[in-house]
């Protein structure tokens, strides 16, 4: 299937899509696809930031422009980071791993994530933040659920087990913070 097709699938048949990226991984167009997605978001959140802080001094608007660049860099590492992670977990719960897959999946689910960025800036510009808000959690929301779905059509798993997947990084870290928390109380009491 061309990009075209791919892209058509995921936001209109996604379930089917997903079933045929997950064993025909087009890892170009995914990647291609997701850096498209960055640099069109990258670009209006820079427009965004800068439209709200005219008030701030001069010397800040460069950093508005690093700050942006380095967040879309993070989110592309990001998503190479916990497709692998999301995989390995499936693997050790479940026998059941498919990385280059999730990547995939993960790479075309963020497709609709590109709509929020102009609708939220057309929004602080006609003066209606509150309704770029609404647009911006409704776009979240269907970029999450279009991961449930790459992810379990990926990995052939149930959706309990996808929505497990998506949250364990979170769960692990809130884990760990917890441990560390409590071993430095233990620790601070005892002295």
């Amino acid at each position: 299937m061309s990009a075209i097709d791919n892209v058509y699938g995921v936001l209109f048949e996604p379930v089917n899509t997903f079933r045929y990226l997950k064993d025909n991984k087009p890892y170009g167009q995914a990647i291609l696809l997701l850096v498209l997605v960055l640099m069109v978001t990258t670009v209006f959140q820079t427009a965004q930031l800068k439209n709200n802080a005219a008030i701030m001094p001069e010397k800040f608007g460069e950093g508005i422009i690093v700050f942006t660049i380095m967040s879309a860099v993070m989110s592309l590492l990001s998503i190479f980071f916990l497709s692998g992670f999301v995989s390995l977990l499936s693997e050790i719960f479940w026998e059941k791993a498919n990385a280059g897959g999730v990547l995939t999946a993960t790479c075309f689910a963020s497709i609709p994530a590109v709509l929020a960025p102009p609708l939220a800036y057309a929004a602080t510009i006609t003066g209606l933040e509150w309704i770029g808000i609404i647009l911006s959690l409704l776009i979240a929301g269907w970029v999450f659920i279009l991961q449930l779905l790459g992810i379990r059509e990926a990995l052939e798993i149930s959706t309990g087990q996808a929505v497990l997947l998506i949250f364990m990084p979170l769960i692990i870290l809130v884990f760990i913070l917890i441990c560390m928390v409590v071993l430095f109380a233990a620790t601070y009491n005892g002295l």
